[in-house]
């Protein structure tokens, strides 16, 4: 007899992480690319430029992972 494993959902999951990871890059963005001169707002946007490539990061090696397949297990008849 073959079942198939139950596992939780991850496309909702997933679906949720994109969507903290795009409003994390929309606030970052706005001080990420100031026009501000000082060392706080140089300090910042430093900051901020490299969670949105971080960001980037993340979603390169989402789309590199492979695809999840339901696993069959077999159960032995006792």
């Amino acid at each position: 007899m073959t079942t198939l494993s139950r596992s939780l959902p991850v496309e909702p999951l997933s679906g949720r992480v994109g969507l903290v990871l795009i409003v994390l890059v929309a606030l970052a963005a706005d001080r990420g690319y100031s026009s501000d001169n000082s060392v706080r707002s140089r300090i910042t946007g430093f900051i901020c430029r490299g969670v949105i490539a971080a960001v980037g990061v993340v979603g390169w090696m989402a789309d590199r992972l492979p695809s999840r397949q339901p696993t069959l297990i077999a159960a032995s008849a006792h």
